[in-house]
């Protein structure tokens, strides 16, 4: 494990990620756990992400962009949702593994990380949307909020601390966990391995970029 070392701002290294992510929840999220990591003074690296938000586009698209995104040493990342698109999903999990792109999915959608923050959640869903009632009443936002808009996003952004990103990591591995015990994989054309919601690989992503940090 790294060593903590207490430097200022300006002789702190920095970790650039660059890449796509699907949408503005997941790009306004890394801003805010970019905040977060700056806030803690003992860190021994600053980190920054680079995303193109491809606005809603397809898993498989989100990870051509995300390799076109990223050039020389950086590492890549393609931040996208499974999103009841079978064959999307797996074409973008084959191109991330051909590519080497580091595949953050959630499955069903982003809404299952957020809710990790806070729960350890399993229920199946069959939508996007079927997450939508429980955010609001874990994150306390109004019955009639827009979770995908920019100012409800912020206010259950502000609800989320550095504690609870680990926290939130903490569950995804539960699940993870779960699955691999309870449920066979699907295997892509170039053996990627995933499972039915409740599904995830983003935490492996940020569990990487605070152990960078040193937070």
């Amino acid at each position: 494990m790294a060593k903590k070392r207490n430097l200022s701002p300006e002789r702190l290294p920095k970790t650039l990620y660059k890449g796509a992510c699907v949408g503005l929840q997941e790009y306004l999220y890394f801003r805010h756990l970019k905040g977060l990591i700056r806030n803690e003074t003992q860190r021994i690296q600053d980190i920054d992400f680079d995303f193109i938000n491809v606005k809603g586009g397809s898993s498989h698209e989100v990870a051509k962009r995300a390799d076109r995104a990223s050039v020389g040493e950086f590492e890549k990342i393609a931040v996208f949702d499974y999103d009841g698109k079978h064959i999307e999903f797996i074409n973008a999990l084959d191109l991330c593994k051909e590519k080497k792109i580091i595949a953050g999915y959630s499955n069903y959608s982003f809404d299952l990380w957020l809710l990790l923050h806070k729960q350890c959640y399993t229920k199946v869903v069959l939508a996007s949307d079927d997450y939508a009632a429980d955010t609001k009443t874990t994150f306390n936002l109004a019955p009639e909020a827009d979770i995908k808009s920019e100012l409800v996003i912020a206010q259950l952004l502000n609800q989320i601390t550095l504690a609870d990103v680990k926290t939130a990591i903490a569950h995804a591995v539960q699940i993870v966990a779960i699955n691999h015990r309870a449920i066979p994989p699907y295997r892509t054309n170039r053996s990627a391995v995933f499972f039915d919601n409740p599904d995830i690989a983003l935490h492996v992503f940020i569990d990487e970029v605070l152990k960078h940090a040193g937070v």
